[in-house]
């Protein structure tokens, strides 16, 4: 037989349990609070699956966000379950492990993204595609831990005049105390190109690129003059530069 302070205490439990889980997904997202980065346009469900539709991190277009966060993570002030993004340009899904307003960290996410977000006055195009085991996102430092795979044809484009027909790229990245590091290659039958990429929040992402010619196909007086002007110098066999690319994150 429960004591009339237990059974107090029980009816308190399952008020909370009841008010919580019937939370009104509009109000659950404003005692969770996003940060001023993302906005939507609407949002429907209850706080254990929230659908968010027209979602913007700041002028990058997302699409339709889901959120299922876990019960107890969300009793202890933080946000821990999974997150799927559909319904536009952007498609991803992460488990987030921890999410406490300054932090997050995620494990087996995928998202797919245009390069939109940081071609502004480059010849880029296409999509990026990031996996990662585990991550770790800190707000003012940037990535902080974490390895990652990245797949992309934003190159394609602006070589296409180069021959050798469409060119895919890939490589490993990997991040630590905030810096980002990466080197992605690909080849088609005309060139190879090589890119190595560091990338501090707050600055712009640095490329060195370096393009090898087929030996079978040498790069003709009209090729050789579009690289000159992309700003890559011939040494020897190959074509070397660095650009600064602008990412919008």
């Amino acid at each position: 037989m429960l004591s009339r302070s237990q059974l107090l205490g029980l009816y308190v439990l399952a008020f909370v349990v009841f008010f919580v889980a019937t939370m009104p997904a509009r109000v659950a997202l404003g005692w969770m609070g996003l940060g001023q980065a993302i906005s939507y346009d609407d949002v429907k469900g209850s706080l254990f699956k929230a659908t968010l539709t027209g979602v913007a991190y700041k002028d990058m277009p997302v699409g339709n966000v889901t959120l299922e966060p876990a019960f107890f993570a969300l009793l202890a002030g933080s946000f821990e379950g999974e997150i799927v993004i559909s319904g536009g340009d952007t498609s991803g899904q992460f488990s987030v492990l921890e999410y406490n307003g300054s932090e997050i960290k995620i494990e087996n996410g995928r998202l797919v993204m245009p390069v939109s977000f940081m071609s502004k006055g480059l010849p880029l195009s296409g999509t990026l595609s990031v996996t990662s085991p585990e991550l770790a996102w800190r707000a003012g430092e940037g990535c902080v831990v974490g390895t990652f795979t990245l797949r992309t044809d934003m190159f394609a484009g602006a070589l296409r005049a180069l021959r050798g027909g469409e060119l895919m790229m890939s490589g490993d990245g990997r991040c630590a105390d905030g810096q980002l590091t990466t080197k992605l290659d690909g080849e088609n039958a005309a060139f190879r190109l090589e890119v190595s990429a560091v990338w501090l929040p707050g600055a712009d992402l640095l490329a060195d690129i370096t393009l090898t010619p087929n030996a079978a196909s040498p790069m003709s007086e009209a090729e050789q003059m579009m690289l000159d002007f992309a700003g890559l110098h011939h040494e020897g066999d190959v074509w070397r530069g660095q650009v600064s690319v602008p990412v919008g994150l």
